[in-house]
C-alpha cells in the first residue's frame, strides 16, 4: 500500500512540473540580460588594462532586454545610461551586447532585424544553426534548475575566405518552456538564463519577470525591412565593407 502511495505521489509531482513548465510558457516573459567576462586576466598587457576595466565596467552596467508573449521573443539593447556615442568603451560594450539588433525568436524563426549600410534588414537564420548538445550537468541558478548545452556552428566568412567557428556554452531552464535567450544564443527547450557564444563574454539573466500583467506587447512587433538570409547578408557586407587579412 505505501509503495503504490508513493508512486502516485511521484506521478503527481510529475504532473504538476509539466503542467507548470505548460502555463510558463503560455505567459508575458520579461528578462533583463547583463555582460560579465571569465577569463584569465593575468597575462594582460599593463598598457591595455584601464582599457579593458573601463571596458569591464561598462559590461556590468548595461542591460538588455528580452520581452516575450509566450510565442515571439525580441531581445534588444535597453538604452537606460546617458552615454554618448563618443565613449569608445561604452559604444564597444553595447556592440559585443547586440548593438542596435533586434533579435526575434519563435520556435520556427530566427531573425535579426539590422540597420546597416543605409539599410533595414531582416537577416533570416536557421533556427537550429547551433546544433545544442544537452548534458547531464545541472546548476540551479536564480532559483531555477538549468542544464548546461554545448553548441557548435560554422560561418564561411567572404571576407577572410575562410570557416569561422563558433562553441557556444548555455545554461537554459525547461522550467520556463520558451527557446529564447541572448543575442542569438537561443534554440533550446527552455529559456538561456546564462550562455556565452566564446566561452569568455557571458550573458547573464539579472531579472526575471513573468505574469500576464506585464507591459510589453509594444515591443512584440516585428520591424520590417528588406529580407536576407545569413549567407546573402554576409556577402552584402563584403562587397560594402571588403575586410583584409
Amino acid at each position: 500500500m505505501k509503495k503504490n502511495y508513493l508512486i502516485i505521489l511521484c506521478l503527481v509531482i510529475i504532473g504538476n512540473s509539466v503542467e507548470t513548465s505548460a502555463q510558463i510558457a503560455e505567459e508575458k516573459l520579461k528578462v533583463i540580460y547583463k555582460m560579465r567576462v571569465e577569463s584569465d586576466d593575468s597575462t594582460m598587457p599593463s598598457k591595455h588594462r584601464s582599457m579593458i576595466e573601463r571596458l569591464y565596467q561598462a559590461y556590468s552596467e548595461l542591460e538588455f532586454e528580452l520581452v516575450s508573449d509566450g510565442k515571439l521573443g525580441v531581445y534588444q539593447y535597453d538604452k537606460k545610461l546617458e552615454v554618448g556615442e563618443s565613449d569608445i568603451i561604452y559604444s564597444l560594450a553595447i556592440n559585443h551586447g547586440g548593438g542596435s539588433s533586434i533579435y526575434y525568436r519563435t520556435k520556427e524563426k530566427k531573425i535579426e532585424h539590422v540597420h546597416n549600410l543605409g539599410k533595414k534588414i531582416n537577416v533570416f537564420y536557421d533556427p537550429k544553426e547551433l546544433n545544442w548538445e544537452i548534458t547531464k550537468e545541472t546548476r540551479k541558478i536564480k532559483g531555477y534548475t538549468c542544464y548546461k548545452a554545448i553548441g557548435y556552428k560554422e560561418q564561411y566568412d567572404p571576407g577572410r575566405e575562410k570557416v569561422l567557428t563558433f562553441s557556444p556554452i548555455a545554461w537554459f531552464t525547461p522550467e520556463i518552456n520558451m527557446p529564447f535567450g541572448p543575442k542569438g544564443i537561443d534554440g533550446l527547450p527552455g529559456l538561456v538564463i546564462e550562455g556565452s557564444m566564446n566561452g569568455k563574454l557571458f550573458f547573464y539573466a539579472d531579472k526575471i519577470e513573468i505574469g500576464a500583467g506585464l507591459k510589453n506587447q509594444r515591443k512584440l512587433k516585428m520591424e520590417k525591412g528588406e529580407d536576407m538570409n545569413e549567407t546573402e547578408y554576409l556577402e552584402l557586407l563584403q562587397k560594402m565593407r571588403p575586410v583584409t587579412n
